[in-house]
């Protein structure tokens, strides 16, 4: 039935929407986005958006970050990266991600914070940091965060990851001593 075939088609528009600039189908794909059930349509949709360079990319962001799909927030993050987007937004897309996804969107969110080498990237992982210190980290995702820390490159995260070591080391010769 036409039904069944109905994301296969609009996959098939949304890709060739996108590979042949036809700026019109920017709502459709919007609307698609929003609220197709399927997430193969949604995904897509958010591709064909991001090759049309639309002017509201950082709308449609905050829309794919946030799906109820893990499929949709990992295609956001993969995408992330290329557009002409502020830093400002980037960082608020993966804050998003890292706050609200499982640790799968929380691992892939910190990977690609750490390329970002803003003062808004820093001030993120230096505010993630401060929820380890404060223990309020999954422990599935520290080393995430340590390694997006070390990709950044920002010596006030080196100094925040070498204080930390430091502490740690104390605590663990406290401990042995008891």
């Amino acid at each position: 039935s036409s039904a069944e075939n109905a994301p296969a088609l609009k996959i098939a528009l949304a890709e060739a929407a996108g590979r042949l600039g036809v700026q019109g189908a920017a709502a459709v794909l919007l609307t698609q986005l929003k609220s197709d059930p399927s997430f193969n349509v949604r995904v897509a949709s958010l591709r064909a958006l991001q090759a049309l360079k639309v002017p509201n990319m950082d709308e449609v962001m905050k829309l794919a970050v946030a799906d109820a799909d893990a499929n949709v927030r990992r295609a956001a993050l993969a995408v992330l990266p290329s557009l002409a987007l502020s830093d400002a937004a980037k960082v608020q897309s993966l804050t998003t991600v890292i706050r609200g996804g499982t640790v799968v969107d929380q691992q892939a969110g910190f990977e690609v914070l750490g390329t970002l080498k803003s003062s808004e990237a820093e001030q993120a992982l230096a505010s993630f940091f401060d929820g380890l210190a404060a223990g309020k980290m999954p422990p599935a995702v520290q080393i995430d965060l340590v390694d997006a820390m070390q990709a950044n490159g920002a010596p006030a995260l080196e100094a925040k990851l070498e204080a930390h070591r430091k502490t740690k080391a104390v605590d663990t010769v406290a401990l042995a001593f008891r």
